[in-house]
């Protein structure tokens, strides 16, 4: 504050610190890890809730969503949106991994990294996008040497709440903190921590919700 000609100034700077500092927030089409079911729920009046887990109906479905799950607390909190949808006769349609991408970069940027592996008779090539705390995943995968469709978001917490310093923002520290075989031996491991997530979570959103 100062005076200036009998005029009193006042200046309000905006300090960053614990008590205002809220982390990002990593989100596809609006739902997040603080979202919460229900309210996920009801965005979506037409379609089918097992669970913890929503069967997104075609008349609901927006940005190729047909199915979400919401579920876990804390740092066990996981979302997985899905993009399988079944047709007739059981054939399983998915958009293109660059159409969703492009979507996620729009808000995000270009992805941090991205995980190439061998998964059965498929190549998965996820993309990698972290923030502060928390990161999400777009699993793509390719069968045989077709196009690379897009599976699933995941969004989920970074155990020990850092990021992964080889999945750092900039191609010039992802580069230099990690060896190649250090860096393929910590995604092994996080694709296997994924992998158990994943089916924990599919078992827990299947269940019924005793308070149904």
């Amino acid at each position: 504050m100062w005076q200036r000609g009998g005029l009193t100034v006042l200046i309000t700077v905006g300090l960053s610190g614990p008590a205002g500092h809220q982390r990002p927030e990593l989100t596809f089409s609006g739902i997040g890890l603080r979202s919460e079911f229900d309210s996920v729920a009801s965005e979506f009046p037409h379609s089918e809730r097992a669970g913890q887990y929503i069967y997104v109906s075609p008349e609901d479905s927006r940005d190729h969503i047909y199915g979400i799950g919401i579920s876990g607390a804390g740092n066990n909190r996981f979302v997985r949106i899905s993009f399988e949808r079944q047709r007739e006769r059981r054939r399983l349609e998915y958009p293109t991994c660059a159409t969703v991408q492009s979507q996620i970069a729009r808000q995000f940027g270009r992805p941090d990294d991205t995980r190439r592996f061998a998964e059965e008779a498929t190549t998965r090539s996820d993309r990698l996008w972290v923030r502060g705390s928390e990161e999400l995943t777009l699993m793509c995968f390719r069968s045989g040497s077709g196009r690379l469709w897009a599976e699933a978001v995941v969004i989920d917490l970074i155990p020990g709440g850092q990021s992964h310093s080889c999945f750092r923002s900039t191609p010039a520290a992802r580069s230099s903190t990690r060896s190649r075989s250090d860096r393929s031996r910590h995604a092994s491991a996080v694709i296997s921590r994924d992998r158990a997530r994943s089916f924990a979570k599919a078992a827990a959103w299947a269940a019924p919700n005793p308070g149904s």
